[in-house]
């Protein structure tokens, strides 16, 4: 929230962000608009084609997981660059978390590329779950892994390993 203004004695306020459009492990505060500027831009450089994405962070291991449902093909090679094109462009993106990541307070982030359909299948979960569907809204940042994902992992791909 900033005040904007005052009208008498009484603040104006602006909404400018919901809290729960940031994730942050080590001060580092990304926003959810920084992670889908970074997972378009990935997407472009590899020519891995994004349908939907969710962070979630890794605070024991100190790195975010970035859950990935691409269309078409994915050979590991491409989803291995898409991590590190992804970890670069956030950087740009987030001055805080490129320090923790030079710092070594954060490490790489790691790639799960989820089986296609994941995305509709977690959203089908939430319906039968009793969930309205106008009130269904698809969490980009979530604060934990769900169950059903974690069943839906096709492919890890952990950057520490590529070096």
């Amino acid at each position: 929230m900033e005040v904007v203004g005052y009208h008498g004695r009484t603040p104006r306020v602006a909404f400018l962000r919901k809290a729960a459009e940031f994730v942050s492990i080590t001060g580092e505060k990304v926003h959810v608009n920084q992670v889908g500027d970074a997972v378009r831009a990935a997407g472009s450089a590899t020519g891995l084609h994004p349908w939907q994405f969710r962070l979630v962070p890794d605070v024991e291991g100190l790195r975010h997981d970035l859950l990935l449902e691409v269309r078409g093909e994915a050979a590991e090679g491409r989803v291995r660059q898409f991590a590190e094109a992804f970890d670069r462009r956030l950087g740009e993106l987030n001055l805080e978390y490129a320090a923790r990541r030079r710092s070594r307070r954060l490490r790489p982030p790691r790639i799960h590329l989820m089986r296609t359909g994941w995305s509709e299948r977690v959203a089908g979960a939430e319906l039968a779950r009793g969930r309205r569907e106008p009130q269904l809204k698809w969490a980009a940042l979530t604060t934990g892994w769900d169950e059903a994902s974690r069943a839906e992992v096709a492919m890890t791909v952990d950057p520490e390993q590529m070096e």
